[in-house]
């Protein structure tokens, strides 16, 4: 079994191979691996806390590659990453080697990493680890069991058709939004978002660094922000209580609009702002050239749940996360 060393810190250039095998993982299975946090801090290069375990040449199968071309090539890679109180794991390998002549390459990836990055943890000051599988299955569950992981929470990715039909959007009412301004809305954004998310382990807590890292980010545009403000008096500067944040994936086939983040203060909640700035943010994505929107909600958030599907969402396919506390 190989026995990867512990990396708190990548170049450029082991930062371009794990985007290339990315790709290629995403390429076989259809699915993005390293969730957003985990991407944020990759590109960083260790925002909230980072650790990463690679295995190079064969050793993700387990053998010799003697006269192989592709000796010293990316095979397997994990990563950890702290966000907020908790930990986000992923663990991405080649899929010459996933399904080739040993098919629990998986496995053996995960043996020689997993163990490593959660001893990082614990030498971190331990907390909640996630593992985030899209699309799992029997051999994911068998891994995340091996190493003291249970799952402990479902997500669901959620797809509908652009444009709403006009009985939809008129019925969820129309709201006036602006485009987020940075340096001038930072500070009210974080504080809707951390009390919209009060308590969540991946979007609650948000610091300047977390806005200003996704800011930064090459697929973000500040006009794909949209901002309602509350009514005010007069003399009163306007006060932003809601947002609907639009990350668009335009090479992607159909072009797709996501909706990467909303909140609504919980003052305003029930009011029926948020239905509001779903549908807004859905009529901005197809004016920016997206046949379909996605999004993913928790599986436990009922409300949401059915709020999505009044509006036409089906699902796409669920993700598990499994949990280790360290």
């Amino acid at each position: 079994m190989p026995h990867p060393a512990v990396l708190r810190r990548l170049s450029e250039a082991q930062i371009a191979e794990v985007v290339a095998l990315a790709a290629r993982v995403e390429a076989a299975t259809g699915h993005r691996p390293l969730n957003d946090h985990l991407w944020t801090d990759l590109r960083r290069g260790g925002l909230h806390g980072f650790a990463a375990c690679e295995i190079r040449g064969d050793a993700a199968t387990g053998g010799a590659a003697t006269g192989d071309p592709a000796v010293g090539r990316l095979r397997a890679y994990a990563q950890v990453s702290r966000v907020g109180g908790a930990w986000n794991l992923d663990l991405l390998v080649d899929p010459a080697a996933a399904g080739g002549a040993r098919p629990d390459a998986r496995a053996t990836a995960a043996a020689a990493t997993i163990p490593a990055l959660l001893d990082v943890v614990g030498r971190d000051g331990g907390g909640d680890v996630h593992w985030w599988v899209p699309a799992p299955d029997a051999a994911a569950a068998a891994i995340a069991d091996a190493h003291g992981m249970r799952r402990t929470r479902a997500i669901t990715q959620y797809r509908v058709a652009l444009p709403l039909p006009a009985e939809v959007s008129h019925a969820a009412g129309r709201v006036a939004t602006r485009a987020f301004s940075r340096g001038v809305d930072d500070e009210t954004w974080l504080r809707v978002n951390n009390l919209a998310f009060v308590g969540h382990p991946e979007e609650g807590d948000w610091t300047r660094a977390s806005l200003d890292a996704r800011l930064d980010a090459a697929w973000s545009v500040a006009s794909d922000i949209l901002v309602h403000d509350a009514a005010t008096a007069a003399s009163d500067a306007p006060s932003l209580d809601a947002f609907c944040w639009v990350k668009m994936h335009l090479d992607a086939t159909p072009p797709m609009g996501e909706i990467y983040k909303i909140a609504v203060d919980p003052a305003r909640q029930g009011t029926g702002l948020g239905r509001a700035m779903v549908v807004a943010g859905l009529a901005h994505m197809r004016t920016r050239g997206a046949s379909v929107a996605m999004l993913y909600v928790d599986d436990a958030n009922a409300p949401a749940v059915a709020l999505y599907r009044s509006l036409g969402f089906a699902p796409h396919h669920s993700e598990h996360a499994y949990t280790a506390h360290v």
